[in-house]
C-alpha cells in the first residue's frame, strides 16, 4: 500500500512552477477587476452629484453600502467556500459583481444606485480572501511573503486602472462608460478562471468524505504543478496536524492575548476608517476644495499608486526592524500628510504630492498590518486571529465613508474634514505601539522590534 503524502510539504518545498505563476496571474486579474468595481464610483461621484442634482453628503450612504456589502460578502461566501469549494466561489463572486456593475448603467436615482452598490459589494467581498488563500496555499514557502504581497496589491491596482479609465472615458462617453468596462471585464475573464484556477488542495483533502475521487483530483493538480510528480494508485494525501488545527474565538482572549487582540482590532479599525475615507471621498472633497475634476481624479489615482509602492517599502522595513515601529511611524506620517494636503490651499501639485505620500504611509499600512495579523498569533489561532482582525477592520470601512458624509452634511469646511481624518491615524499609531508593549510584557510574542514575517 502506498505511503501517505503530505501535500502541504510538497507545495511548500518546491520551486515556483509555471502553472502556479499562471494561476496567480489569473487570480490577480480577478482582484484587479474587483478593485476596479470597488472604487470606480468614487471617480465618477462628482459627475453624478452634478448630473443628478445631489447634495455631496448624499453619497455617504452609497459609499458605505459598498463596504457593508463587502462585509456581508466575506461572511456569505466564506461559508459557501467551505461547502462548495474555493474555485466555484470565486467564479460566482466575479459573475455577480460583473452583472451588478452592468446593471448600474441603468441606475437613474440614488436609491437604485445604493441597492446596486450593496449587491456589488457582496460579490466583491468573496473574491479577495478566497484568492489570497489560494495564493498562500500554492506559493512555495521561500516566496510566500513576496507573492502574497504582490497579490494584496491587486485591489489597489484595480483602483488605479479605474481612475485612468474614468479620466479617459467619462468626458466623452459619460459616467456609464466606467460601469460598462467594470461589468464586461469580469465576465470576459470567467473562462480563464474556469481553466486556470485550481481548487484548494487543502479543501479537497479535508472534504474527502464528500468526494470519493479526491485523491485523484489532488494528484492531478500536483502533476500540473510538476509533471515529474507521479503517484501510485491508491496514494492517500494528508495534511499536517498544524494545518488542520483550528482555533476558537475565545482563544484570542486567553493566556495573555486579550489586550494585544483588542489593540490589534483598534489599529485595523482606525486604519480602514482613514483609508476608505480617502478611497471614496477624495475626488468629491478635492473638487469642492477648488481643484478641477481631472486634478482631483489624478490625486485619487496617486493615492492608489502610493499605497502600492508603500506596501513594498513598509514590508521591507518591517522585515528589518519589526512591524510595530514601522507601523507606528507610518501612521504618524499619514496624519501629517492628511493635514498638509489642504494646508496650502487648492494648489494641485501640493495636494497631489501629500495625497500620494498619504497613500505611501496610511494607505500602504493596511497591507502591512494584514501581514502583522497573519504572523502575530501562534499557529493554532493564527487563522482565527487574522480573520477576526479583517472582519473588525471592514466594519471600519463602513464608518469611513459615513464619516465624510456626516461632516459634509454638518457644513464642515474641506480643510477641517481632512484635519479630522488625522485622528484615526494618530489613534492607530498609539495603539500599535501599545500592542507591542502589551505583547512583550505578557510574553505572548517576541520583542516588537524583532517580529518578522514568517
Amino acid at each position: 500500500m502506498a505511503q501517505p503524502v503530505d501535500v502541504v510539504g510538497l507545495l511548500e518545498n518546491r520551486r515556483l512552477s509555471r502553472y502556479v505563476v499562471v494561476m496567480m496571474a489569473v487570480a490577480l486579474l480577478a482582484q484587479i477587476f474587483e478593485g476596479f468595481d470597488f472604487v470606480n464610483l468614487a471617480y465618477i461621484a462628482p459627475v453624478l452629484v452634478k448630473e443628478w442634482g445631489l447634495d455631496r453628503a448624499a453619497m455617504g450612504p452609497v459609499f458605505s453600502a459598498s463596504l457593508a456589502g463587502l462585509v456581508a460578502g466575506a461572511l456569505i461566501f466564506g461559508t459557501l467556500g467551505d461547502r462548495i469549494g474555493r474555485k466555484p466561489t470565486v467564479i460566482i463572486c466575479v459573475l455577480a459583481f460583473g452583472i451588478c456593475s452592468l446593471a448600474t448603467v441603468a441606475a437613474t436615482n440614488l436609491n437604485q444606485l445604493l441597492v446596486l452598490r450593496l449587491i456589488t459589494g457582496i460579490g466583491i467581498g468573496g473574491v479577495m480572501p478566497t484568492t489570497m488563500a489560494l495564493a498562500a496555499e500554492y506559493a512555495p514557502r521561500h516566496l510566500r511573503a513576496s507573492l502574497t504581497t504582490i497579490m494584496s496589491c491587486g485591489l489597489t491596482l484595480g483602483g488605479v486602472i479605474g481612475g485612468l479609465t474614468a479620466q479617459s472615458l467619462v468626458p466623452a462617453h459619460g459616467w456609464t462608460a466606467v460601469f460598462w468596462v467594470g461589468g464586461l471585464g469580469p465576465l470576459l475573464i470567467l473562462p480563464l478562471l474556469v481553466l486556470y484556477l485550481p481548487e484548494s488542495i487543502r479543501y479537497l483533502v479535508l472534504r474527502r468524505q464528500d468526494d470519493p475521487n479526491h485523491d485523484a483530483r489532488v494528484a492531478a493538480i500536483l502533476h500540473r504543478i510538476d509533471p515529474a510528480l507521479e503517484f501510485a494508485a491508491g496514494t492517500h494525501f494528508t495534511l499536517r496536524e498544524d494545518v488542520i488545527q483550528r482555533g476558537r474565538f475565545r482563544d484570542l482572549f486567553a493566556s495573555g492575548w486579550a489586550v494585544p487582540t483588542m489593540l490589534l482590532w483598534l489599529t485595523v479599525f482606525m486604519n480602514i476608517v482613514m483609508s476608505t475615507f480617502y478611497n471614496q471621498w477624495t475626488p468629491i472633497m478635492l473638487t469642492s476644495f477648488g481643484l478641477t475634476l481631472g486634478a482631483a481624479q489624478t490625486a485619487a489615482i496617486l493615492f492608489q499608486l502610493g499605497s502600492i509602492i508603500g506596501a513594498f517599502v513598509l514590508g521591507a522595513l518591517a522585515d528589518r526592524i519589526g512591524f510595530f515601529w514601522v507601523l507606528a511611524v507610518s501612521y504618524a506620517l499619514s496624519a501629517a500628510c492628511s493635514a498638509l494636503a489642504v494646508s496650502f490651499g487648492p494648489t494641485p501639485a501640493l495636494v497631489q504630492l501629500f495625497v500620494f505620500l498619504f497613500g505611501m504611509s496610511g494607505g500602504a499600512s493596511q497591507n502591512c498590518v494584514n501581514g502583522l495579523s497573519g504572523t502575530f498569533y501562534p499557529t493554532a489561532i493564527r487563522a482565527t486571529g487574522s480573520g477576526w482582525a479583517l472582519a473588525v477592520g471592514r466594519c471600519g470601512g463602513v464608518v469611513g465613508p459615513m464619516l465624510g458624509g456626516l461632516l459634509l452634511a454638518a457644513r464642515w469646511s474641506i480643510p477641517d474634514i481632512f484635519y479630522i481624518v488625522t485622528i484615526p491615524s494618530l489613534i492607530a499609531s498609539c495603539s500599535i505601539l501599545m500592542m507591542g508593549v502589551a505583547a512583550m510584557r505578557s510574553g505572548v510574542a517576541p520583542l516588537p522590534a524583532r517580529l518578522r514575517l514568517s
